[in-house]
């Protein structure tokens, strides 16, 4: 018998399970789940809490998303700075030290036309403003499920 507990994130809303070491991931839960405006992005997720990068990066995964996650906006702007070409940045709001309203600027200037998507606990006229003065910008309200995540980045993809 394989031994399943979950793991539940209540701020990101969120379910990961963890598995035994010897699980092996059906292919129903493995592949995405495709409709007729899916699109596999390559995603850039950036938050400093290593328990909201596990689990978010692993539901941009079973979306069938290509993630790259990073515990800082330094670390962030370095892969773009050395060239790094994601689809879409997705970070949290209230990263240390970059807060989205001085973190998407330096975004912009390194790539103007890159696809943002902030995620935060706290949606006020700071966010809306920033996501209406850096286009293809859009924001995601904390809790969020997969469904939630997956529609703005089809919104995000179509925009860009």
């Amino acid at each position: 018998m394989t031994d399943m507990n979950y793991q539940t994130d209540l701020s990101a809303k969120l379910h990961q399970p963890v598995y035994g070491s010897n699980f092996q991931m059906p292919e129903s839960v493995s592949k995405p789940q495709q409709e007729s405006s899916w699109v596999s992005l390559k995603i850039l997720l950036v938050d400093d809490d290593p328990m909201h990068l596990r689990l978010i990066g692993r539901n941009l995964q079973i979306l069938g998303h290509t993630v790259e996650a990073v515990l800082s906006g330094e670390e962030a702007l370095a892969l773009l700075e050395a060239g790094g070409e994601p689809d879409v940045v997705l970070f949290d709001m209230n990263l240390p030290g970059k807060v989205g309203a001085r973190f998407l600027p330096r975004i912009r200037a390194l790539r103007p036309t890159l696809s943002v998507l902030i995620a935060t606990t706290r949606v006020d006229p700071v966010v809306t403003n920033l996501v209406k003065a850096h286009p293809p910008a859009a924001m995601i309200g904390r809790p969020f499920d997969k469904g939630d995540l997956q529609r703005i980045l089809e919104s995000l993809s179509a925009a860009g």
